[in-house]
């Protein structure tokens, strides 16, 4: 049997599963699986994504909330694929859908920068942590808000040519294979890393590194040679996210979004429309299609899970430029600024997404707001309070793999005043003490876990080198409490 170089298990529902299958050179592939006493088979026909070969199953009419246990082989040709009962003999994986009949619980990670980690040994140390959990039955779908790959070396290795071609159109075929070989190659076959994509539900979106360093901050990122590196990320984030991803909202982004009992769960697209010098993050398209999405939720609904890539709540952006007019400052650095809700391009849209969630939240006085977002490279909690319609929660969980800001961005971390901003209609954003000695930061690698509790969100944040999580309970709208430890 010939099991397949890559396979991740996407998106879940309490009965039905999409799980991505690439190879080298297969052209079919087989799933067997079984779960509570009933067993089935699917063959797909892979197609080219050069230099591999993939496709999607899609499981259906599932056994609700089962533990599934499944096993893939790929061939040239079906005659030459092994029967169900010898693929599920050979070897086998398993995940569980999601509960029919309880609400989920969340891992929320992004940022996996593993080879920005210098003690090889150590990169993958909070994945590991993050597969205990998962083992113990403490998860029950992993939300990546970002950074899955890291593609800053391919965009860097093809630049120049990029700058001077005569043939954009053979480039393109030959940086977007450069994209897909970061999935195949770097990134999501590293053992710790792929233990848990096979092994339980994942949901992406995706921010800048999966593109390149601040897409959509840096000043040319309008032009053609840089448009062609998008264009790659895109087909390549097509292929290995979006299509193992919930059902896309907007024809033209990759927002998507699902219901799962009376927990929904929205992920917006920050980097297809970004251009700093238009003031566009999401785009006015992709803000009227979250609208309608969320307009059309069941008044029972519990809580929307909004996943962002980057959080609305962050560092004071103009205390630290201020600090930077007389400091040198690398370009990546001045896009993360710009990359930023807050600064001073993207302060319109971000009201505009206030005053949506704000209407939401008036139209649905009984659901709970909770933005889950990556990007900064540090764990945090923030507060989000508006007169009328109370409060929604900021949970950042970043990176699993990638270190926590040293020299000058770890200093202005640490040390930079973070008084409550003004986000825009009527919503003022708070970050709030979490660690053991009263910041506001986790500045260290790590993920978190959410639960429903009875009076609100149970969020744990896991830190590396913290013997124990940090715990919180994030009060419901309806609540009067105070968050506690």
């Amino acid at each position: 049997m010939t099991a397949p170089r890559l396979a991740v298990v996407g998106h879940c529902t309490s009965t039905t599963a999409r799980i991505l299958c690439c190879d080298d050179a297969a052209r079919v592939a087989r799933l067997a699986w079984r779960a509570n006493g009933t067993a089935g088979a699917v063959e797909i026909a892979l197609t080219a994504a050069s230099p591999y070969q993939r496709g999607v199953f899609d499981l259906r009419d599932l056994p609700a909330g089962a533990e599934v246990t499944y096993a893939i082989a790929v061939a040239a040709d079906l005659a030459s694929l092994p029967p169900a009962a010898a693929l599920l003999e050979a070897g086998t994986r398993r995940f569980r859908l999601l509960p029919a009949e309880r609400r989920p619980r969340v891992a929320l990670l992004s940022c996996n920068g593993i080879y920005e980690f210098p003690d090889a040994k150590r990169r993958c140390d909070m994945w590991r942590r993050l597969r205990s959990e998962l083992d113990a039955g403490a998860i029950d779908v992993v939300v990546h808000a970002g950074d899955q790959v890291y593609a800053d070396e391919v965009v860097k290795r093809y630049t120049r040519e990029a700058r001077t071609t005569k043939d954009p159109g053979a480039l393109l075929a030959r940086v977007t294979a450069e994209y897909r070989r970061l999935y195949v190659e770097r990134f999501w076959t590293v053992p710790d890393v792929a233990t848990v994509l096979t092994s339980y539900p994942n949901i992406m979106t995706w921010d800048d590194h999966d593109i390149d360093e601040g897409w959509g901050s840096n000043p040319n990122d309008d032009k053609p040679y840089r448009r062609l590196f998008f264009r790659a990320a895109e087909q390549a984030f097509s292929e290995f996210q979006a299509a193992i991803g919930p059902p896309r909202i907007d024809e033209d982004s990759f927002a998507c979004g699902f219901t799962q009992g009376d927990i929904a769960f929205l992920l917006l697209d920050g980097r297809s429309h970004r251009l700093y010098s238009e003031g566009r993050v999401l785009g006015e398209a992709q803000l009227e299609a979250a609208r309608r999405w969320l307009d059309a939720l069941p008044a029972p609904t519990r809580r929307v899970y909004l996943v962002l890539g980057i959080p609305p709540i962050h560092a004071k952006l103009t205390t630290i430029a201020a600090i930077l007019r007389w400091t040198p400052i690398s370009e990546p650095y001045a896009s993360d600024l710009r990359d930023g809700w807050m600064s001073k391009g993207n302060r319109g849209e971000c009201a505009r997404l206030m005053q949506l969630l704000v209407d939401f939240c008036r139209s649905h006085p009984r659901t709970d707001i909770t933005i889950l977002s990556g990007d900064v490279h540090v764990g945090n909690i923030g507060k989000l309070h508006h007169l009328q319609t109370g409060v929604m929660w900021q949970v950042t969980s970043s990176g699993i793999a990638s270190p926590a800001p040293e020299g000058l961005g770890g200093w202005l971390m640490e040390n930079v005043s973070r008084p409550a901003i003004d986000l825009g209609a009527g919503v003022r954003g708070k970050l709030m003490r979490i660690t053991e000695h009263g910041h506001d930061l986790m500045h260290r690698r790590n993920f978190a876990l959410l639960e429903e509790a009875d009076r609100g969100l149970r969020v744990r944040l896991f830190g590396e080198a913290l013997p124990a999580p940090r715990e919180f309970l994030l009060p419901s709208r309806a609540s009067r409490e105070n968050p506690v430890r």
